[in-house]
């Protein structure tokens, strides 16, 4: 009757609990636990009318007959409690979810009438042994989600994330005996009376002796302490169910609730979790370890040989959710002390920050909310203000656990980590750290290179994040090559009339062909410049003289662009996709400082170039990217270079893979030839206006485009072929014209007078052709200007 659906029906078994209980007390004394067991179960009930009532009666009854002197009755409730305990984990493995959310109801009401004197039953090692068990069955988890080891990756929203100080959506705990949330919520309730009214020293130190005595229960206790520790933040109860001895009491409360005792079982809670036993577990089937074996290295930054250990599925599984709930109880010990947390803040933070790193998500996620736990409980603005504030401590640690990886391999992440979730303060207190890394890149080839590389990927991305003021130099020195027609067709005086602009053009080249045949001295020639060209270059040499002093992000950009000489050339596929971003990032970052980039551009030309005939066409394609950050704020600078050793290469590959794309059907968009022509196509028009390619070398690009006008190609080649066409227009006009008319005219030309022969394209013909659509437009486009 009390799990009855209808609610009129559990409102009158309250009533008739009520009526018996006060009209029947003397002749119905022994069946006073069985009717206070029926109101007690009904306190949580959904229906309001139905909980308020039972709640009155039971505070009502507290306050007439649970006196000091009522011993007989509270050993009842205790008795009653034990059997409850007893049979609950049976009801949880056979009964439905409906059964067990009344059962644990029951227990919750039992552990409010009683109050403070959960401790006194406590004390009893039955009771506690009784309940403690209970509750470790009830929350067996199922740890057979295959997601627990779906990898972590930057996620694109990470700065919003980071400004906005969001929390990652908590993963939801699955339970191998309910699916019920409502069941879940029962079973915290009773975790959180426990720990307001308990003694939290004896039932931590009961959970803690049980965690390291039973393996296959491990994960059940620590959720069991969490919840326990963050019900000391409790204060009263939720509702009016008080018993009558509480308020005589208040002794027991201050002790329970004594802030030097939870501060003490909070550090020694921290301490346990922390261990490398619990922290360091193996959440991949395939564990690297040390060998014992392998010989120390001289340098005090190479790790030794490693040897590979398997595991379970379901040991990693359960290893992952095991270290996820060690984080949710560092975060929730965070806001149980508050700004008293600041006090073990140096020795968990690390070890967070460790976690935060990890390539498994739901591990890396739990660890970011963990660090907004953190910085809510100890009042921190956000992660970067928690970082900052405590720089000197993690500097320390990460530069020690540096000089000793091999038994520190996780350090070169937590850097990482470091770099990604702070701003732009904590730079120069790590500027001693990354010259490290930098200096065992310089000793050091082997397999930790793309470990140090990784970071200092991050570095240059973070710097492009923390100085977006670069990224404004990216768009000036990107319309430079292009300013220069846009400012004259402003100038009136530049562009006054089309003769003058001939006759400009002729007395500018025979000037250029009499200093390039010697018949001009100094003295002419810098006559013919102006006063104005030699102030010009007497301030250039003026700037020259005057040691120019570079920024702290902009030294470090430097030396990591340096040191990518070194790897572009990697047998690691991946790590040469690595490098070459972290190349076109720095190059970002060195727009404005035209002195510091172009000599490195020169430097590393000869293995970059080399990456656009690379055997991964995913290189390739990350190559043509860079490239084009390149011509963005190199400009003509390496026009030369691009004409003579990229242009060969690009061109073949887009002629032959013309061939193959228009024969193949819609999962060609999914191959890395795809990929490649798109990213080709989608930016060669914008880089010939960039460094401003000459009109030959533009035609035999121009050539390589065309084939991808065809109607039969893929829509997206289509596009990208169009996009490039149009920029390629800019440049040079007549040209394109006359190649679009060679591949459909769609009308055509009258001479304008009989004595001019007709001229006709070869792309005269029928409507028919499969250029026509894309040529028609282009045509139009050129019309219009």
């Amino acid at each position: 009757m009390v799990t009855n659906p209808h609610w009129k029906v559990r409102m009158a078994m309250a009533q008739f609990a009520k009526d018996l209980i006060f009209e029947c007390k003397c002749s119905l004394t022994d069946s006073t636990p069985k009717l206070l067991e029926l109101l007690v179960s009904l306190v949580g009930d959904e229906y309001s009318q139905v909980a308020t009532l039972s709640q009155e009666t039971l505070k009502e009854f507290s306050q007439c007959h649970l006196d000091g002197e009522a011993k007989q009755l509270v050993e009842l409730l205790e008795d009653n409690l034990y059997s409850l305990m007893t049979v609950l984990p049976r009801l949880v493995r056979a009964a439905d979810d409906t059964k067990k959310l009344s059962t644990l109801n029951l227990v919750i009401g039992y552990l409010k009438l009683l109050g403070p004197r959960i401790t006194t039953l406590l004390y009893s090692a039955a009771h506690l042994k009784r309940l403690s068990l209970a509750l470790i069955q009830v929350v067996e988890f199922d740890t057979r989600d295959v997601k627990i080891l779906e990898d972590a990756h930057l996620n694109a929203d990470t700065t919003s994330r980071l400004e906005a100080f969001q929390y990652y959506k908590t993963r939801r705990k699955y339970f191998k005996h309910f699916t019920d949330e409502a069941v879940y919520e029962g079973f915290v309730k009773i975790c959180h009376l426990l720990g307001q009214y308990g003694n939290i020293t004896l039932l931590v130190n009961h959970f803690l002796d049980l965690f390291h005595t039973s393996s296959p229960h491990r994960k059940q206790v620590v959720l069991i302490l969490n919840e326990i520790v963050l019900g000391t933040l409790e204060t009263g109860l939720s509702d009016s169910t008080v018993a009558s001895w509480e308020s005589s009491r208040e002794s027991d409360n201050e002790h329970l609730h004594d802030s030097e005792e939870i501060e003490t079982t909070i550090r020694l809670l921290v301490q346990e979790y922390i261990s490398d036993d619990n922290w360091q577990l193996p959440t991949n089937i395939d564990q690297s370890e040390c060998s014992e074996s392998s010989q120390v290295s001289s340098n005090w930054m190479i790790t030794p040989r490693q040897q590979i250990e398997s595991f379970s599925l379901a040991t990693v599984n359960s290893n992952a959710l095991l270290i996820c709930l060690l984080l949710e109880g560092i975060g929730a010990f965070a806001q149980v002390l508050g700004a008293g947390f600041n006090a073990i803040l140096m020795e968990c933070l690390y070890p967070v920050l460790e976690k935060l790193a990890d390539e498994k998500a739901i591990i890396s996620q739990s660890a970011y909310n963990t660090l907004a736990d953190i910085c809510s409980g100890c009042a921190y603005s956000s992660i970067p203000d928690l970082l900052c504030d405590n720089a000197d401590y993690l500097v320390d640690t990460i530069s020690l656990k540096l000089r000793h990886l091999d038994f520190n391999p996780k350090a070169p992440l937590v850097l990482k980590v470091t770099l990604q979730h702070s701003n732009s303060n904590m730079l120069p207190l790590l500027e001693d750290t990354i010259n490290e890394i930098l200096i065992t890149l310089d000793q050091y080839y082997g397999d930790r290179a793309a470990a140090f590389m990784k970071v200092l990927h991050v570095l240059v991305i973070s710097i492009v994040r923390w100085f977006p003021t670069q990224q404004e130099c990216k768009t000036q020195s990107s319309s430079a090559s292009t300013g220069i027609s846009d400012n004259n067709s402003l100038n009136p005086s530049v562009n006054s009339h089309p003769s003058q602009d001939i006759k400009a053009f002729f007395l500018e080249y025979h000037r250029n062909k009499r200093i390039a045949a010697g018949d001009m001295d100094d003295a002419d020639i810098d006559d013919a410049g102006g006063d104005g060209d030699h102030v010009v270059r007497q301030d250039e040499e003026d700037d020259v003289n005057e040691k120019k002093v570079l920024p702290i992000h902009v030294q470090a950009v430097k030396q990591v662009l340096e040191r990518c000489l070194h790897f572009v050339s990697s047998k690691d596929p991946r790590l040469r996709l690595l490098v070459l971003d972290v190349i076109q990032n720095g190059v970002i970052v060195l727009a404005s400082t035209k002195d510091e980039l172009l000599p490195i551009i020169h430097k590393l030309w000869p293995g970059f170039v080399q990456r656009f005939s690379d055997s991964e066409l995913l290189v390739t394609c990350k190559a043509c990217e860079t490239l084009f950050v390149m011509g963005e704020t190199c400009c003509d600078f390496i026009r030369r270079r691009v004409a003579k050793d990229v242009w060969p290469k690009t061109i073949k590959f887009l002629t032959t893979q013309a061939k193959i794309s228009i024969k193949t059907g819609p999962s060609y968009k999914h191959t890395a030839a795809h990929k490649l022509q798109k990213t080709i196509l989608g930016g060669i028009g914008r880089l010939c206006k960039q460094v401003d390619i000459g009109e030959s070398e533009l035609c035999d690009m121009l050539t390589a485009c065309l084939p991808y006008l065809s109607a039969r190609q893929p829509e997206v080649l289509q596009k990208a072929a169009v996009e490039s066409v149009c920029a390629f227009m800019s440049v040079e006009p007549d040209s394109v014209w006359l190649a679009l008319n060679d591949l459909y005219c769609p009308s055509s030309l009258s001479p304008p007078h009989q004595v001019f022969p007709e001229i006709k394209f070869a792309g005269s013909g029928s409507e028919g052709n499969e250029y026509s659509t894309n040529v028609k437009m282009l045509l139009a486009d050129i019309d219009k200007t």
